[in-house]
């Protein structure tokens, strides 16, 4: 992690220890709806914690690349930003081929979707906080 900033250092710990406390309170629900209430919401038992990971990963992706955290000071964000965009679709556009629910279960093909959705969320999060400072910087200038 030499290529971070301390902020951007501090930046992944903390939202990594939120990840780290949404998985738990995750699949401590997905444990009670399962085991208590007898409802099982995936194709097989294996599928809930993969699906409740990758929730986690869009999560703790989005916070990351919102704070200013996610890429490191000297990587061209253009080009990953074309390239998350390119592997997103291709993953949302395979995972589509393939239904994502079957008798009310979430299928295995539904990974393949938020995988897709958390690629495409990257290039999205980060214009919209290019936007947000750009509002701001504008509203501060208006001010002064």
């Amino acid at each position: 992690m030499n290529k971070f900033d301390e902020y951007q250092k501090h930046q992944r710990y903390k939202f990594g220890y939120y990840a780290m406390v949404l998985t738990i309170i995750l699949n401590v629900i997905n444990f009670v709806v399962v085991e208590i209430y007898g409802f099982q919401w995936a194709e097989t038992p294996r599928i809930e914690p993969l699906m409740i990971i990758l929730t986690v990963t869009v999560f703790f992706t989005v916070t990351l690349v919102y704070s200013g955290a996610y890429f490191a000071k000297r990587e061209s964000v253009l080009v990953l930003g074309i390239l998350f965009l390119l592997t997103g679709g291709v993953s949302i556009g395979t995972a589509l081929l393939f239904p994502l629910f079957e008798d009310g279960q979430v299928t295995i093909w539904m990974s393949n979707f938020i995988v897709g959705l958390n690629f495409l969320a990257i290039p999205a999060t980060y214009l919209v906080r290019m936007t947000v400072d750009k509002l701001r910087d504008a509203n501060e200038t208006k001010e002064a």
